[in-house]
């Protein structure tokens, strides 16, 4: 005669469910409908005003290098505002893309 199985010895048994690869490549085990989402509070709350700032500061930056604000021009100005410009952008696509 075969023996009893788990399932049969232990009624809230489930069984363990399979890995599933998300697209970036990590194993995820975790059960979604049990935990829920992860929050993106955070990343609004804290990454999007300083994505805002950064383009605020970088769009600055840009207009002072080249003569628009004020009398001087830069050249150390005029690099480094829109690359302030463009990290600010950077990180206010990753704050607000939608996740999967």
């Amino acid at each position: 005669m075969v023996a009893d199985s788990e399932e049969s010895q232990n009624p809230a048994y489930r069984p363990a469910r399979p890995l599933t690869r998300r697209p970036c490549g990590h194993n995820v085990s975790m059960d979604e409908s049990r935990y829920g989402k992860p929050s993106r509070l955070p990343a609004l709350l804290i990454g999007l005003p300083v994505a805002v700032f950064l383009i605020a500061a970088g769009g600055y930056l840009s207009l002072v290098s080249w003569g628009v604000i004020g009398d001087e021009e830069s050249t150390s100005l005029s690099i480094i505002g829109p690359l302030t410009a463009g990290f600010g952008v950077a990180l206010a696509y990753v704050c607000l893309r939608p996740r999967p």
